[in-house]
């Protein structure tokens, strides 16, 4: 009975390990330990009534204990259902970008901000409704700036798919003036999701009047005293008859340009090409512009800003000489190709200048026995200037040896061989034009000096020597980057002659000067051996990205290290301080500074390392992002094709209210329920172990309290 009332209260599900036909086994074993315990045992036989009772009691509680543990050793559990009803998901995604706010007058923005909120609160009674904002990126909530810089809605698509696949979305709610300008096309990028999506267009589908700087071409970089070119494009819409400034300013006020413009069209482009010339080194701000008509919708787009970082790239060779040689003009004339180098020859006999003043030395057959010019070579092994040696007739081998380890010469430059190069297989240093590789064993021969050649081994050899028809290991063209720093030699002169063979086979110099220029470029280009150097990680950012800078330094065995903590300044133009505390990467430095304004800027990174202060020093600009003033004809076609794409549909500004009723009302949103099961022990309640207790406990009660013990 006891059993029969358990089994009554407990779920329906009540299912077993074993056959039922246990059960039975377990109320036998109960109703015998009962029998054996109160009705064998002539304890509480008395045949007084209450004995009798009492006698009963006490073999029913029995029967129960032994017959439910009994039970429960069968390992009986119970499988539960549950049902969970999961509200359908409406996504609302409201466009943030600069374009929205160009048709909102402040009126009709509150209410249409009021109204947009109303219909996310309606849409709550009835569905689970998740916001966002989109534009440049895609952000949780309803935070309506209208200051985002471009529009991506393929990329709001992609961002939902991820995060709502295989999700219950009932539907997407997009507010937006259709107009995109980075990413793909929304009516071909698939959303993946197969909901309706419903739309909200804002802005104005009409042509309005306006006049704007519609592109400017222009280069990244321009050289110092080069000139630059930029092209211009100006378009203007129901403008016809009116008149404009275009005007080509640098920042400071200076004006590089003007031009008085008429419209002679409704439909008005024009293009113009304006010649700069860069007489500034770094990152210059240029702004071009056209003055307002009347009647504009914005003038926002009626100005460009755009900057030219002007390099002071140039380099300073010295062609130090023993004396007048046609090797001379002709390697001036190869370097000089390349505006970034200016070379400067001069001659031993009466050379007071100073190597700090150069950036590389090329020592045409010096030092010599007249010319030993120990104070230059002592100078430029100090600065680790970058030297070329060309051996020649004149050239002092035992000096030429002593003052350098790319090249060894046993021998004498008494006699002479004829030697013509060899391109040797394997270099690296720099990559070479295969014309070139093929050409150089035609080369007329240079003249070399007499005896065995041997490049040390860390020497990189270009160009071996071949004497008459037999080739050889002699170095003639090797390159080194030793402690006073790179060194690069020659072994013979009369480059001249190949320079003259370049142009008689290919009437040009385009072969000798890659050679020439190839060796000065990776000789010249020294190695930044500052300990600490902070760098931004581009000189020029739009702004809408976070300006990085890095740093890293080195301990005196330039072993990369960031113990001890570094620091970081940024100046604007207006000398107003931004500090910041570098993050410690794995072994070096990084600040993420978030976004700054549009402008140019300084800084200054620090650190201090066994006592000693460590400082570098940088720039960075910000331009700004005017794509968005560029198209203020909404695009209301693309969300109609949005509409019958997915299904849904396209609602104006003063129907937003409406639109929470239309997605309300359809029977396509449906909740959807999911059914688990849980199987739990019975063994597992808790009150049962309590009943057990219970029923020992009273029956160890009576017994005492009845002399049974």
């Amino acid at each position: 009975m006891v059993l029969a009332v358990l089994l009554s209260i407990l779920p329906d599900s009540l299912q077993f390990q074993y056959p039922l036909w246990f059960i039975p086994l377990c109320l036998l074993l109960g109703a015998i330990y009962a029998f054996v315990l109160y009705f064998k045992d002539r304890t509480f036989a008395d045949t007084n009534s209450s004995k009798k009772a009492l006698r009963w009691i006490l073999g029913i509680t029995r029967f129960a204990v032994i017959s439910l543990i009994a039970f429960f050793l069968l390992e009986p559990f119970v499988k539960t259902q549950f049902t969970e009803i999961e509200k359908p998901i409406v996504i609302v995604a409201h466009d943030n970008s600069e374009s929205i706010n160009t048709h909102f007058k402040n009126a009709d923005s509150t209410e249409y901000v009021a109204a947009y909120n109303g219909l996310i609160t309606s849409l709550e009674e009835k569905f689970e409704v998740n916001t966002y904002t989109f534009a440049d990126k895609v952000s949780n909530g309803t935070n309506l700036s209208f200051d985002e810089k471009v529009t991506d809605v393929s990329d709001l698509f992609s961002e939902l798919y991820e995060k709502y696949a295989n999700q219950n979305v009932g539907a997407v709610v997009l507010a937006t003036d259709g107009i995109y300008n980075r990413g793909n096309n929304p009516a071909y990028s698939n959303l993946k999701l197969n909901v309706p999506v419903y739309s909200i267009a804002l802005g104005d589908t009409n042509p309005r009047k306006d006049l704007k700087i519609f592109q400017v071409y222009h280069n990244k970089i321009a050289y110092l005293d080069d000139k630059f070119s930029i092209k211009i494009d100006v378009s203007a819409l129901n403008c016809l008859g009116e008149k404009t400034n275009l005007t080509v300013k640098k920042a400071g006020g200076s004006t590089v340009f003007n031009k008085t413009l008429s419209i002679d069209k409704k439909a008005y482009n024009a293009d113009f090409e304006v010649i700069i010339d860069a007489t500034t080194a770094g990152i210059q701000q240029y702004q071009v512009s056209t003055s307002p008509v009347n009647g504009e919708l914005t003038n926002a787009n009626n100005y460009k800003t755009f900057y030219i970082d002007v390099l002071d790239s140039r380099q300073k060779i010295l062609l130090l000489a023993h004396a007048p040689h046609p090797d001379l003009t002709a390697i001036k004339q190869s370097i000089e190709t390349n505006k970034n180098y200016e070379t400067n020859i001069r001659f031993a006999a009466n050379f007071k200048g100073s190597i700090a003043e150069y950036d590389m030395v090329v020592m045409h057959q010096l030092p010599s026995s007249k010319y030993a010019v120990t104070n230059v070579i002592q100078e430029i092994k100090v600065k680790r200037t970058p030297v070329w040696y060309i051996v020649g007739g004149q050239t002092d081998i035992n000096a030429f040896n002593t003052n350098q380890n790319t090249l060894k010469i046993t021998g004498s430059n008494k006699s002479i061989n004829k030697v013509t190069p060899i391109a040797k297989s394997g270099f690296q240093l720099f990559t070479l034009n295969d014309k070139l590789i093929n050409s150089v064993k035609a080369f007329p021969p240079l003249n070399a000096p007499y005896g065995e050649i041997a490049a040390s081994p860390t020497a990189k050899v270009l160009l071996n020597q071949k004497i008459g028809s037999v080739g050889t290991d002699y170095p003639l063209l090797a390159y080194n980057n030793d402690v006073n720093g790179k060194v690069a030699v020659l072994a013979g002169e009369g480059i001249w002659r190949w320079r003259l063979y370049d142009y008689l086979t290919n009437q040009s110099h385009d072969l000798i000067n890659e050679l020439v220029n190839k060796s000065v470029q990776y000789t010249s280009v020294k190695s930044d051996k500052r300990q600490f150097r902070a760098t931004a990680q581009k000189n020029l950012f739009f702004e809408n990205e976070p300006i990085v800078i890095d740093a890293e330094l080195y301990n005196d065995s330039y072993e990369l290290i960031n113990d001890p903590d570094a620091f970081l300044k940024i100046y604007s133009e207006e000398e107003k301080e931004f500090p910041f505390t570098f993050s410690k990467t794995s072994n070096a430095y990084n600040v993420n500074a978030g976004f700054f304004a549009e402008g140019n800027y300084t800084f200054t990174a620090s650190s201090n390392y066994n006592g000693k202060n460590y400082s570098s020093k940088g720039k960075f600009s910000v331009s700004p992002i005017q794509i968005e003033a560029q198209q203020l004809q909404a695009n209301h076609k693309l969300l109609y094709l949005l509409a019958e794409k997915y299904g849904g549909e396209v609602v104006y500004p003063n129907k937003t209210i409406e639109l929470a009723n239309i997605i309300l009302q359809t029977d396509k949103i449906k909740p959807i329920a999911y059914e688990s099961y849980q199987t739990k022990a019975i063994i597992n309640y808790r009150w049962i172990f309590f009943v057990l207790i219970t029923l020992l406990a009273l029956e160890w009660f009576i017994r005492k309290f009845k002399g049974g013990y």
